[in-house]
């Protein structure tokens, strides 16, 4: 499976326990590296940012998936 699908699985998945349906980029990283996962910490931070519709200027969008709520903390795209 290719960091792409781990990063937005284990965010619905983190998405789905959350009451507000928000999920933290830290609890995406602790969920891979614990399901042994062999992409680094950059490489999945990366990831988010590329699914993120709202991020900082600087940040490349290849994806429509996470909206930024506030630093490191994301809710799925409606």
């Amino acid at each position: 499976m290719t960091c792409h699908r781990e990063v937005l699985e284990a965010a619905k998945f983190l998405a789905a326990q959350s009451e507000d349906e928000s999920f933290r980029s830290k609890e995406v990283k602790a969920l891979l590296l614990a399901r042994g996962t062999n992409y680094d910490l950059k490489t999945i931070q990366d990831e988010l940012q590329r699914g993120c519709i709202n991020g900082p200027e600087g940040w490349a969008t290849m994806h429509a998936y996470y909206e930024r709520i506030k630093r490191g903390v994301y809710k799925l795209a409606k």
